[in-house]
């Protein structure tokens, strides 16, 4: 084989083997965690100063969204870079989600023990992240389930009891006539003074949520009827 065939193999071979080379490492290149997850149980307290079972986040991010939690209330402290006690932790709870201006190079994690809890937070290690859900929880009572209807109680202008103190959530107060009148306490007047009450025009309607006893005095005659709901 001439010298010039020689160097034309071993150029062939050594270009085969960087195609070779290079595939490889094509085949092996990981991409970079882009998000990273985790979920912590809550069972037991954990403090920002606790060297063992502390919860840390080792690895860079730009922002963070708390993706799942037990309920609203459930909540950890989240520090950044330090787990100096001088410096105040950021309370996080569900839905809740924040976006750094600089990237973090690594955040602790502290809480009081909720038996039977969990949070769950996910980091962003260099997107900015907004959450589209908001957690809203509305508290409501209801006044009452059962309505009871009384007879009509006529009212003149020396104070009378509509109704007596009583178990009871809602009164409602209707004033049929023909005259004006006032609804208070025992001392209540239709007249002017200190003791006068709120005026409950005719055809008005007046709602006490109370179990105080009600009175009414009329500026001539009164009918007043009225349900409770309890």
């Amino acid at each position: 084989m001439s010298n010039d065939s020689l160097i034309e193999a071993a150029r062939l071979l050594r270009a085969a083997t960087e195609v070779l080379s290079a595939g490889l490492k094509v085949n092996t290149y990981e991409p970079p965690q882009e998000v990273r997850v985790i979920r912590i149980e809550l069972d037991t307290a954990q403090t920002i100063q606790q060297a063992t079972a502390r919860v840390d986040v080792g690895f860079p991010f730009k922002s963070y969204y708390v993706s799942d939690a037990t309920d609203s209330s459930t909540q950890v402290k989240l520090y950044t870079n330090t787990r100096d006690s001088n410096q105040d932790g950021v309370s996080i709870r569900k839905k809740d989600s924040h976006n750094f201006e600089q990237q973090q190079a690594k955040a602790f994690l502290s809480w009081d023990a909720q038996a039977g809890k969990f949070i769950e937070i996910t980091f962003f290690v260099s997107s900015s992240f907004q959450s589209g859900t908001q957690v809203s929880e509305v508290s409501s009572t209801v006044d009452g389930n059962s309505i009871t209807e009384f007879a009509p109680v006529t009212i003149s202008s020396t104070a009378a009891a509509l109704i007596d103190a009583s178990t009871r959530n809602v009164i409602n107060l209707v004033n049929e006539g023909p005259d004006d009148c006032y609804i208070g306490g025992s001392g209540v007047s239709a007249v002017s003074g200190s003791e006068r009450g709120l005026l409950l025009a005719v055809g008005a309607e007046r709602v006490y949520s109370n179990t105080a006893a009600i009175y009414g005095a009329s500026l001539g005659s009164s009918v007043i009827r009225f349900q409770t709901e309890a």
